[in-house]
């Protein structure tokens, strides 16, 4: 039997991975809008300085000229990463990444992120609901197209600490097929006098082993009302 080669199965990895994640929306009864992999805005951005207005150009070196006739040089540059805000929660992305969010829909907002690669960060808070079904349901989603493929799934307990000092705790599940694939999903739930939240994240090692800092950046900052 043929084998499809690493940079097709990849490609093929990518895809399901996406159907999932629009299958964990339905469950929820969410219209989903992806975040994605954005370019940089290279024109478009204004510096006001002393009541003077210069363009710049993100990356570039340009030198502005003050009312004083002194001369200064001055560059634009993108952050790694930047901070997403709504709500009374947030968290922290790579400033290259989209994060679109859902609007208030039967008690449930959505913030979510996808990278090209099909790295996940998304962060629900919903007015009503059974947290620990609602965890479960989603995970089983995630994991349904492993198990149909018979592979081994590895699934523990996990809690992380987050930047307010609150814990989160969910279920963390790992599965490999072969060198292709390495995937770490983490769902965490948490209720707060807020709302009920829930957490989580998803990467492939095999195919974006630097894309795990997305998720830990995410975890370290994640901030509940």
């Amino acid at each position: 039997m043929s084998r499809a080669s690493p940079k097709t199965a990849c490609k093929t990895c990518v895809r399901w991975r996406l159907l999932l994640l629009a299958t964990v929306a339905l469950l929820v009864g969410l219209k989903l809008a992806w975040g994605q992999d954005k370019p940089a805005d290279a024109t478009g951005h204004e510096l006001v300085l002393d009541g003077q207005t210069f363009e710049l150009k993100l990356d570039t070196e340009t030198t502005l000229k003050l009312k004083d006739g002194r001369e200064i040089t001055a560059k634009l540059v993108r952050r790694a990463f930047t901070a997403f805000e709504k709500d009374g929660t947030s968290f922290e992305h790579p400033s290259s990444l989209s994060i679109a969010s859902s609007d208030k829909n039967a008690g449930v907002n959505q913030h979510i992120g996808v990278t090209a690669l099909g790295t996940l960060v998304l962060l629900q808070v919903h007015e009503k609901v059974d947290l620990p079904l609602l965890r479960d349901t989603v995970f089983d989603s995630m994991l349904k197209e492993a198990r149909a493929k018979n592979l081994n799934v590895n699934t523990d307990a996990f809690e992380r600490q987050l930047a307010d000092g609150k814990a989160i705790k969910g279920i963390k599940a790992r599965y490999a097929e072969g060198t292709e694939d390495d995937v770490t999903i983490e769902i965490g739930v948490l209720a707060t006098d807020a709302g009920n939240y829930l957490a989580m994240t998803m990467f492939d090692k095999a195919s974006a082993p630097q894309e795990a800092a997305i998720v830990e950046r995410f975890w370290k900052t994640l901030k509940l009302k």
